[in-house]
């Protein structure tokens, strides 16, 4: 288990609803990413897609639009948290730290 979650969440794609259900260990693991040196974090929304949320069982057909919107909200949200709290601890740094992400329909 790595902050709480399991493997088998992690591959069955569960893991970005905890953008919504577990904030503060989303923006652990970002944190550890910022501290480790990364300048560019990733977010956590790989499985925000209307399909594969459906697939995964965190969206039903009325409301997986909706939620994979919600879901990408609450990723970029809980990377852009992580990356305050660093520049808070620790500065800014000479290097601007950036958000990847992606979405597909």
């Amino acid at each position: 288990k790595l902050r709480g979650i399991s493997d088998g969440t992690f591959i069955a794609g569960v893991l970005a609803n905890e953008n919504c259900t577990d904030k503060s260990t989303v923006e652990t693991i970002h944190g550890d990413y910022l501290a480790a040196g990364c300048d560019v974090i990733t977010t956590n929304s790989f499985v925000a897609v209307p399909q594969r949320m459906l697939e995964c069982g965190i969206a039903t057909e009325a409301d997986n639009n909706r939620r994979a919107s919600e879901l990408i909200r609450a990723s970029v949200d809980r990377a852009r948290a992580a990356i305050t709290k660093h520049e808070k601890e620790v500065g800014k740094g000479e290097k601007r730290k950036m958000i990847a992400g992606r979405y597909e329909t």
